[in-house]
């Protein structure tokens, strides 16, 4: 069975990150980087990718700004926003967003959530 991948993309993203860890226990294949640039031809690259997990702790504004630079490039995947502050509502340009200080389990839980195996397999399916 083909594990789902996750790009995560935070200035701090490394494979001993707890997010990325917790990700990775979760069963899903994690790919981590902290450039901008980097994500956007990762998307273009990484076809299969499940979903974006997207941590900014430049603030709303700035995530906001890589979100929607992601979005144009693949609408279809969804994109989880974790922000140090809080955040009134949900930016039109993510599909979930969640504080950086709750637990990681509530974190993979809005994952599996956005992401399911089956529209996975019907993206790799029309490409």
């Amino acid at each position: 069975m083909t594990r789902e991948t996750i790009l995560y993309v935070s200035e701090l993203a490394t494979c001993s990150d707890p997010l990325s860890v917790a990700l990775k226990a979760a069963g899903y294949e994690v790919v981590s980087t902290k450039s901008t640039m980097q994500a956007i031809a990762l998307l273009f690259i990484l076809h299969p990718v499940a979903g974006v997990v997207l941590y900014s702790h430049e603030g709303e504004q700035s995530s906001c700004n890589v979100a929607q630079r992601l979005r144009r490039i693949r609408p279809d995947v969804p994109i989880v926003l974790l922000s140090d502050g809080q955040i009134d509502r949900l930016p039109s340009c993510v599909d979930a967003c969640l504080s950086s200080r709750q637990p990681l389990e509530k974190l993979i839980t809005v994952v599996r959530r956005l992401v399911k195996p089956e529209c996975v397999s019907a993206q790799s399916a029309q490409l």
